[in-house]
């Protein structure tokens, strides 16, 4: 199409400039051949005056025809780069990602994060329960200002705590009311805000008490 394009803008191009000089030079034809009967010098001017005129609406139509197809040119080019709706669309699912590529990658984020925080639960003092339904370990220790959440989780992830607590030797309590608390107030990796301290402090110190017992 491009290339059909080309050619009739060419062939118009042709037949604007052939009118043109056709424009020029048919009014001056009786004069031209009139020249034959005329002295040299007075030949040549008329001569050179048919040229001047002709050369002149030339390069005019040829100046009017190069910015016309500078115009054409860029409109053209500008189309061709403009993205239909249907390519914004694609592009930004390419970007952004497909719903499931995208549920793929939070599985993927959320199975390192799980297999993250069960690698700290040999590391916490105690984990309170719910006893089933509910598992948050908590670590405390000189290094730390408060108790540390380092691992919560519900249902089957609770389920991994307490494995992996038993596992390691850490100590499981059941603490049904304090479980829920701790998992819906404290964050991963984040201390037990103040108004859990005495409620914690109770079961820590009894875990010291097993300890010391053992």
């Amino acid at each position: 199409m491009r290339a059909v394009v080309d050619l009739i803008k060419s062939l118009a191009k042709f037949a604007l400039l052939a009118w043109i000089a056709y424009a020029v030079l048919e009014p001056r034809v009786p004069q031209l051949l009139a020249t034959l009967k005329l002295p040299l010098g007075q030949s040549l001017d008329i001569f050179q005056s048919a040229l001047f005129a002709l050369y002149r609406n030339l390069m005019l139509a040829m100046l009017v025809l190069a910015l016309a197809d500078f115009a054409w040119q860029r409109s053209s080019w500008e189309k061709s780069i403009r993205m239909t709706k249907q390519e914004v669309k694609d592009e930004q699912k390419d970007s952004e990602g497909t719903p499931e590529i995208k549920q793929r990658q939070k599985a993927i984020m959320m199975a390192v994060a799980r297999r993250r925080m069960l690698a700290e639960v040999p590391k916490a003092t105690v984990v309170v329960t719910n006893p089933t339904h509910v598992a948050v370990a908590l670590r405390y220790d000189e290094k730390t200002a408060a108790p540390v959440c380092v691992a919560k989780g519900l249902d089957h992830l609770a389920l991994k705590i307490r494995e992996r607590a038993r596992e390691t030797g850490v100590p499981i309590l059941e603490r049904p009311d304090l479980a829920r608390t701790l998992y819906r107030t404290v964050d991963v990796a984040e201390p037990i805000p103040r108004d859990l301290y005495q409620a914690v402090a109770q079961v820590l110190a009894f875990v010291y008490r097993l300890r010391g017992a053992a």
